[in-house]
C-alpha cells in the first residue's frame, strides 16, 4: 500500500510512505516504489509495526530517467531506519542521508530484514520547496 498523507494547513510540510503488510513475518525484498511529483527536503523518518519485533527498510531514491532503483542509490547511509524489538522508531537527525528530493524523482521503500513483525509502516516527512 502506497500513500501520501494530507499537507499542513501552509501545504509545504507532507509525509510519504509505505505500508508493507503480510499474513506471516514479512518478507525480505519486497518493494513499493512511489514517485514524488514536487521538490522537497526529507527532515524525519518514522517507523511502527503492530506487534514488537525488529524490521530494517532501506531507502532507495533515483530520478525518473533512470528508474528502478538499487541498493547503491540508498538515501540513508549507515543510518537506515529499522525496529529492533519495538513497535516504534522515528529518527529527525538522519546522519548521513541524502534528504533532497528532486522533482519526479522515484523512491523505493525495501524490506532489509524482519522478525516476526507481519505489518510495518514507513513514511518520510517532507517540507516542500519551491
Amino acid at each position: 500500500e502506497v500513500w501520501e498523507a494530507i499537507p499542513d494547513e501552509m501545504g509545504r510540510t507532507t509525509s510519504i510512505g509505505v505500508t508493507f503488510s503480510s499474513t506471516a513475518t514479512l518478507v525480505v525484498g519486497v518493494a513499493a516504489d512511489i514517485w514524488v511529483p514536487f521538490a522537497a527536503t526529507i527532515t524525519e523518518v518514522r517507523m511502527l509495526a503492530t506487534e514488537s519485533g525488529s524490521c530494517q527498510v532501506g531507502i532507495w531514491k533515483t530520478p525518473f530517467a533512470l528508474f528502478p532503483p538499487t541498493a547503491t542509490n540508498s538515501i540513508t547511509a549507515s543510518a537506515t531506519p529499522a525496529l529492533v524489538a519495538t513497535q516504534s522508531y522515528e529518527n529527525s537527525a538522519l546522519t548521513g542521508w541524502t534528504t533532497t528530493i528532486i522533482k519526479n524523482d522515484m523512491i523505493r521503500f525495501r524490506v532489509d530484514s524482519a522478525v516476526t513483525i507481519k505489518q510495518c509502516v514507513c513514511q518520510l516527512k517532507v517540507v516542500k520547496t519551491p
